[in-house]
């Protein structure tokens, strides 16, 4: 108690601040100061100093020079740029969309999408060297112009696409029925014969599943893809432009959903299957 009598007593003993001229020891002025004075006085100042810097930093066009702080114009160019990338991610998620909705297509299950998928997957592809009947085969092909486009190919199309090509000619054995889920026209015809593209495109996938054989798939313009199953030789590889007419596999007999020489035929648009018989004669 004695000691903190004793520290009051010392902060309120008086001092007192003497201006004088050095030469005559004239007093220009005084002041009389204690320690508590003092002390609030310079605590007052720093009070009022971080409170002018504080308002000056918050509220003025200084506070760009703060840490962590973006001008106007930086702040417009972020917003852009977040608009832009949520723009860009809304395109990679269609994108996502349309290559998952293919890949169902191409393993002919639209319904129950890639879930099943293993190691007969369609993108397993199985790739054997081709024997020399195989190669003087395809030579013989790519070299007959009985399978060019001036050829006179039965062609037919739709307002909303170009010509079709007929892929191959034969007997129709199973039309294009949803109601049984048969998304697809097979056409019986003999083996060795050729199938053509039925528009130019660029071939997606050309591999081997059990239960399809030697499946070739391919895109074209305006969203439309083509399927061709149970063919006994794939003449193209993945990657591979190929020509409206142009030869791209063979008939055959592959696969365990086949029952004898026949092409599996499917067009799809944006993902929707369509009738092939509404865009192109087999016979």
């Amino acid at each position: 108690m004695e000691q903190k009598k004793r520290l009051i007593h010392r902060l309120r003993n008086k001092y007192r601040l003497v201006i004088m001229n050095d030469a005559t020891f004239e007093e220009k002025a005084s002041l009389t100061l204690t320690r508590l004075n003092v002390f609030m006085a310079v605590s007052s100042l720093l009070v009022v100093f971080f409170g002018l810097t504080y308002l000056a930093l918050g509220y003025t066009p200084l506070k760009v020079y703060l840490p962590g702080q973006i001008s106007q114009d930086q702040n417009q160019l972020l917003l852009e740029l977040t608009y832009k990338i949520d723009s860009l991610e809304h395109v990679l998620n269609a994108n996502d969309d349309m290559l998952e909705n293919n890949m169902r297509i191409l393993r002919d299950d639209p319904d129950t999408g890639m879930e099943q998928a293993g190691d007969d997957s369609l993108f397993g592809e199985v790739f054997l060297d081709p024997s020399d009947e195989e190669l003087a085969l395809r030579e013989k092909i790519n070299s007959n112009k009985d399978y060019s486009l001036q050829a006179g190919t039965n062609q037919t199309g739709n307002v909303l696409f170009a010509p079709f090509y007929t892929p191959i000619n034969g007997l129709v054995s199973a039309r294009f029925d949803p109601m049984i889920d048969h998304l697809a026209t097979d056409i019986v015809a003999t083996e060795d014969q050729t199938v053509k593209s039925v528009l130019e495109g660029t071939v997606v996938l050309s591999s081997w599943t059990p239960e399809t054989g030697n499946v070739l798939a391919v895109q074209h313009a305006n969203n439309l893809l083509s399927i061709y199953k149970h063919n006994s030789v794939l003449l193209k590889k993945v990657g591979n432009f190929v020509d409206a007419g142009e030869a791209i596999a063979i008939v055959g007999n592959s696969g365990e959903y086949s029952s004898g020489p026949h092409l599996h035929f499917e067009l799809w648009h944006k993902g929707v299957a369509l009738n092939a018989e509404d865009y192109m004669v087999f016979k």
